[in-house]
């Protein structure tokens, strides 16, 4: 793990709102090591008493006085928090330029107590599941292993079981991924696809002739296999993706805004009669027609795949739309709050956590109030 100098950087860039997304990864690592434990209480005392970030003092002041209104928090000698909840939800979210959640455990000389919210109803988190469509109109439901698996004449899921047998080697076939699902496929030829929910491929049984097509809806990760002799094709209704052998991210959930955003090899994207070459850390956006390339940081992009939300300064609304495909939920703005929206946030959220302890971080944070009723959250200032 990093040495004192290391954190202590890392600390004072995650209080200004400024860590890279793998930066922030680092910081959740040293702040979750009982070893740092000394050292982070430390520049925490050091910054909230001597307000040593004099630009943000007031924020740091105002945010901490929040911080302590929602838990009942009484500053003393000592003031420590034991967010056990923290960690169950593997988390820390920043807003603007300060973060309130950097407290871990409060007051040794009096009785110590975990931090929870009542919560009246919730939503679990997403699985593995999803649809199988056949060509005669068969549909299976996939198990929760998670992952399908393509023979030249069966398909089998994580677990070896037979799931159907192939008479047409070139069948084509579809996976479904509903609401609140997610889905591995590892087709014939090697390639590995993780499917997130509300997501859609459509694949032959085996790749005929001198290339190799799929086509998607929704969002994919891709870890193509490399046939330098039969190119691999990603298709959605408005772009072209072509690769050799590498891996990707392909959002489509927009439909008038692909994002593709390559983490290794090469690839070429085509839509509206204009294509690009991406290089590994780049990543191509439609806008209305015009086909566009910028430098992106991966992680926060690819890291749902691994089971993470990993936001990097994300509008609340972007966030949201995330939550809700993977909740499978409904979130309302009520009168009043449609400002929050734009708030941004980075940080790291487990997407095993129930929704409840998502919810309850940007509740803390900015002082959000969400009401679950169902599968609807209100959204109150």
């Amino acid at each position: 793990m990093q040495d004192n100098k290391a954190i202590e950087k890392l600390y004072y860039k995650y209080i200004e709102g400024s860590l890279s997304a793998e930066e922030l990864l680092e910081w959740i690592e040293a702040f979750q090591n009982p070893k740092n434990e000394e050292l982070i209480n430390k520049l925490i005392e050091q910054n909230f008493n001597s307000k040593i970030t004099k630009k943000n003092s007031k924020k740091a002041q105002l945010a901490f006085n929040r911080f302590k209104k929602t838990i009942g928090l009484q500053k003393t000698k000592t003031w420590r928090v034991r967010l056990s909840y923290w960690k169950s939800a593997a988390a820390v979210l920043l807003i603007g330029t300060l973060s309130t959640v950097s407290y871990k455990y409060y007051n040794k000389t009096q009785k110590q107590h975990s931090f929870t919210t009542e919560v009246l109803h919730d939503i679990p988190p997403g699985s593995n599941k999803a649809i199988l469509h056949l060509i005669d109109g068969q549909q299976i439901e996939l198990n929760a292993s998670g992952e399908l698996i393509i023979g030249a004449t069966e398909m089998q899921d994580g677990n070896g079981n037979l799931i159907t047998a192939t008479n047409n080697e070139l069948t084509a076939q579809t996976i479904e991924v509903p609401l609140g699902g997610q889905y591995q496929i590892r087709l014939t030829d090697g390639t590995k696809i993780w499917l997130n929910a509300l997501s859609k491929l459509s694949f032959p049984t085996v790749f005929k002739d001198n290339k190799r097509e799929v086509s998607l809806e929704g969002e994919a990760y891709f870890e193509v296999a490399e046939n330098k002799t039969k190119p691999f094709f990603v298709h959605t209704d408005i772009q072209k993706v072509a690769v050799l052998g590498t891996s990707f991210n392909i959002n489509s959930y927009d439909r008038q805004n692909h994002i593709t955003t390559l983490i290794s090899g090469s690839l070429a994207v085509s839509s509206y009669g204009q294509q690009l070459l991406l290089t590994p850390g780049t990543q191509s956006q439609i806008q209305g027609t015009k086909l566009l390339k910028q430098t992106v940081d991966t992680e926060a992009i690819s890291a749902w795949k691994d089971g993470l939300f990993v936001f990097t300064k994300e509008p609340l609304e972007s966030i949201i739309k995330k939550l809700e495909r993977w909740y499978d939920a409904e979130f309302i703005f009520q009168p009043g709050a449609e400002n929050l929206k734009t708030k941004t946030f980075s940080g790291s959220l487990s997407r095993d956590s129930n929704l409840s302890e998502i919810i309850n971080l940007f509740r803390i944070t900015e002082s959000i109030n969400f009401e679950i009723k169902g599968r609807r959250i209100f959204i109150n200032k």
